[in-house]
């Protein structure tokens, strides 16, 4: 596992050491940084201990933002337990989050800046956060380029109609700065969002990767969307393919033209764009390696069975944050692609900001499906742990170390 590689960088910098990279790290120094900072040096797994609480506050903080700035709610009508902190809790207790949350891996801390950084009001205090963000995990970076992109297209709309004042112009010049670092970065790094062996991270065209990643939605909360599934069923399938449904508000026509175009698109992206990554063929330390091997690879049809699969659960994905404005919709669709279709590998960890944003944005929020969800992670969570821990296995290459199964 990378643990052992981030250990050992971080106390090279607990000793002062910081001209040393090891080039099996991939990802920036945020987390190390922050162990020294805070005195985590020998102990370093302990550090999640301390960002957690702060993951779920953070959590906690974009909920209320969605509801009242999205879904127009009021303060007194947000029920802060159902409508709020169960959220938040089902994503912290996220399978693949709380199982890495264990190890001294970076994903906790890079959903935790992301979160924090995307929900403050202070322009500079944002940029801050998203700024450790990105020095955690490189594609952080998509958040605030869109951002500033979205920025200045309107301030060109305001210009053009001479409606630009002098506090707008600069509303964002901490976001810019971030971005424009960012850049600087990319030049000395010739070009590679990649530190370490770029090899093995070359950016590619996997469009797959969305449509792994809708399935994932169908799959970790399964409790929470069985509780849903008739619901849905009866509502959506039932309701808008036959009548007008009341859910949505659009006919048959238009849902038939969407589930065609969507289909086809995950025809043509599964034909021309399934890559399988030489670590997610070799290394079977990881639940993809299975996935792979038992589904995809047992015959060449396999990838195109799950085509319904895709479509249906790319509707879902919508359907169920209904009352989110299309703009953020698309802002969000947009951010998502770029984070995950140039990824090589098939990695469910790249998926932990893009469902922590969807689900935060979903409009059914039961009380007793969220307690249901929060339950099947825990189970789900537990198992992995049990395997981890008493199921540990030698490669015959490597017969001196332990290999663990891991997300």
């Amino acid at each position: 596992m990378d643990e052992i590689f981030h250990v050992a960088q971080t106390r090279l910098y607990c000793r002062g050491i910081y001209n040393e990279w090891n080039p099996m790290i991939t990802t920036p120094p945020g987390l190390y940084f922050l162990a020294v900072l805070f005195g985590f040096c020998g102990y370093e797994r302990y550090l999640n201990s301390l960002i957690l609480p702060f993951c779920f506050a953070g959590l906690c903080r974009l909920r209320r933002f969605i509801l009242i700035f999205t879904k127009g709610k009021l303060k007194k009508e947000i029920d802060q337990f159902r409508d709020v902190r169960l959220p938040a809790l089902a994503i912290c207790f996220l399978p693949v989050l709380l199982n890495n949350s264990f190890l001294y891996y970076t994903d906790l801390l890079s959903l935790t800046a992301f979160i924090w950084g995307i929900s403050s009001h202070s322009s500079l205090i944002s940029s801050m956060f998203l700024a450790l963000a990105v020095l955690t995990r490189q594609t952080n970076i998509v958040w605030p380029a869109l951002s500033c992109l979205a920025f200045s297209l309107n301030l060109l709309k305001q210009f053009l109609f001479n409606q630009i004042s002098f506090k707008q112009t600069f509303q964002f010049i901490y976001q810019f700065l971030l971005v424009f670092a960012f850049m600087c970065f990319l030049v000395w790094n010739n070009g590679s969002i990649v530190l370490g062996d770029k090899t093995a991270h070359k950016p590619v065209i996997h469009l797959p990767q969305l449509f792994y990643f809708v399935g994932l939605l169908q799959h970790l909360p399964c409790l929470y969307l069985l509780a849903i599934f008739f619901k849905i069923i009866r509502k959506y399938l039932i309701g808008e393919l036959i009548y007008f449904t009341k859910l949505t508000k659009i006919s048959f026509s238009f849902s038939l033209i969407s589930m065609l175009f969507i289909s086809l698109f995950a025809f043509l992206s599964v034909n021309c764009c399934t890559l399988a990554h030489p670590y997610l063929l070799a290394d079977n330390r990881h639940f993809t390696f299975y996935l792979w091997q038992r589904f995809f690879q047992r015959h060449w049809i396999a990838k195109y069975l799950a085509i319904p699969f895709y479509t249906f659960s790319a509707i879902f994905m919508f359907k169920m944050t209904s009352e989110i404005p299309n703009k953020l919709k698309a802002f969000y669709l947009i951010f998502t692609s770029l984070c995950l279709i140039p990824a090589f590998l098939l990695e469910f960890r790249y998926f932990i900001i893009p469902f922590a944003l969807w689900r935060l944005s979903l409009d059914y929020q039961s009380r007793k499906a969220q307690f249901f969800e929060i339950l099947i992670n825990l189970m789900v969570s537990s198992f992995v742990l049990y395997l981890f821990l008493n199921k540990p296995f030698k490669w015959s290459n490597d017969p001196e170390k332990w290999q663990r199964f891991m997300w």
